[in-house]
């Protein structure tokens, strides 16, 4: 839905790399993976989340953004794609609303742990981990 992402990735490693090494990044359950990733992109949620309203208000992508540099391309090639096939049929509201306050756009449990299955189970094992350490 608008407002809302999925997150694609895929980890390139070095041939340099010893294997051993990455171990312990690969082997991590994964609500710590999403910890991570979710510490990884505060950098930029807050932008993000201001610049497609900002463009919405000013009339789609082609009118709010400017991209002279060929790097850009790729993402002017999918869009225009995306304006031809879509858009996607999204059930209920798709309005963005308005731009929400950082403490808002940055509460992870309410964005994403909440709802999250992997979340929640690393939830319930840090919850019985603490009843633990009370009980010691």
């Amino acid at each position: 839905r608008p407002g809302e992402s999925k997150v694609f990735y895929n980890m390139l490693l070095s041939t340099q790399i010893d294997p051993k090494q990455m171990k312990g990044l690969m082997s991590s359950p994964p609500w710590a993976q999403h910890a991570e990733f979710l510490r990884f992109f505060d950098g930029d949620l807050v932008l993000i989340h201001d610049q497609e309203r900002l463009i919405a208000n000013k009339g789609g992508w082609r009118k709010g953004m400017f991209m002279p540099h060929p790097s850009d391309m790729g993402i002017v090639k999918f869009r225009s794609w995306f304006d031809k096939v879509g858009p996607i049929p999204y059930a209920g509201d798709i309005s963005l609303g308005p731009i929400q306050p950082r403490h808002v756009v940055l509460d992870h449990y309410e964005q994403h742990s909440k709802t999250c299955k992997a979340c929640q189970q690393g939830i319930r094992l840090l919850r019985t981990m603490e009843y633990g350490c009370y009980a010691a």
